[in-house]
């Protein structure tokens, strides 16, 4: 969690350094750690299935301190390779479903 919370305020103050949008600020960060994210997510003023999209596959990939600790914690014998290229599949079926049942 500390490591986590260094690497989100360090893309902070990064990003405030250069100018650019807030949502598009959010949305980067909403990467970095899933609960937050989706808190700051929910903030941004942006299509209802953008934010569905996003959110969906937030939640389908994890955040960055999730896989940090995966990989802390995968035995010799699993790749996190792999595992990372599924949970990328597995955001773009999230994604695909959510978009599915938003058009129904």
């Amino acid at each position: 969690m500390l490591v986590t919370t260094i690497i989100k305020y360090t893309f902070n103050y990064l990003l405030s350094l250069i100018s650019i949008d807030k949502s598009f600020y959010k949305i980067i960060l909403s990467f970095i750690e899933i609960s937050s994210g989706l808190s700051d997510l929910s903030s941004i003023n942006i299509p209802v299935i953008y934010l569905i999209i996003l959110s969906s596959f937030l939640t389908s990939f994890n955040g960055l301190c999730i896989h940090l600790q995966i990989k802390l914690f995968l035995s010799k014998n699993l790749s996190y390779t792999s595992f990372f290229y599924s949970r990328i599949v597995q955001g773009i079926i999230s994604v695909l479903l959510s978009i599915i049942f938003y058009l129904i």
